[in-house]
């Protein structure tokens, strides 16, 4: 009989991985290297899945810039753990190395992933991963542009957001709150916009936020906002603009 092997993966971006009954904690880290140098991190592993887990730790590149496209993940992330078994209620704690390639620009993005299976699923195999950043001290360059604001009014309820374009070398976790006045500069609305996922260079992403239980009226408005990198808490944009809600409820710019 052939046996099918099916994977399952799973990376968040929050302080703690999980996945079934196996977490990592942190998942998210983030290192400033200056160029041929080296740092060590660690990350815990636990299993509170009811059995013994047999688990392979490997790593892989995540994002890469055009600038470092022949850096290979064993270039500058190495995890210091073979195989192993982690037995129900255990924790585990693995040691890892990120070294900065002299060549490497801006920043390095990868996973510290393992793989898991258990006797009674030996067909499927699940894998859970958690990002390392490692900044290139003295190459990055953090920018980035709002290329367009949207508010959209319902009957209850009022849905804002922008799309942001990250011009730099590095990723960028954009944060603010858009503050919605009407044209006597009074506030009607502060609309915080959610900051989990990244930007990575080059690209472009949307980041929303809602507020309920308000309406707003027909009229002119002023919608402003002063992004800042969550990461970093350093400040990408600050834009205001005007723009009209009509009796038909539709949004001009």
């Amino acid at each position: 009989m052939i046996k099918k092997l099916w994977l399952i993966s799973a990376m968040t971006l929050g302080l703690t991985s999980s996945l079934w009954a196996l977490s990592m904690t942190p998942s998210v880290q983030s290192f400033n290297v200056k160029p041929g140098e080296s740092v060590g991190g660690e990350v815990s592993v636990t299993n509170t899945d009811g059995e013994t887990l047999q688990i392979v730790p490997v790593t892989k590149n995540w994002f890469v810039l055009p600038a470092n496209k022949a850096i290979k993940v064993e270039d500058w992330l190495k995890m210091h753990s073979n195989s192993f078994e982690l037995k129900d209620g255990e924790t585990k704690k693995i040691k890892f190395t990120v070294k900065a390639p002299k060549k490497a620009q801006g920043e390095l993005v990868g996973m510290l992933s393992f793989r898991t299976k258990s006797d009674s699923r030996s067909t499927v195999e699940f894998m859970l991963s958690g990002a390392v950043y490692a900044v290139i001290i003295g190459t990055e360059k953090l920018s980035g542009d709002i290329r367009a604001m949207m508010v959209n009014p319902s009957t209850d309820s009022v849905q804002a957001g922008i799309l942001v374009r990250n011009t730099g070398n590095v990723h960028l976790r954009p944060h603010g709150i858009m503050q919605i006045a009407n044209d006597k500069d009074q506030l009607v609305a502060n609309v915080e916009l959610e900051h989990g996922q990244p930007t990575y260079p080059g690209n472009e992403r949307p980041y929303m936020g809602v507020v309920k239980d308000l309406r707003m009226s027909p009229g002119k408005y002023w919608a402003q906002i002063e992004l800042k990198d969550f990461d970093r808490g350093v400040m990408i944009e600050k834009r205001r603009q005007k723009f009209v809600l009509t009796e038909e409820r539709k949004v001009k710019f």
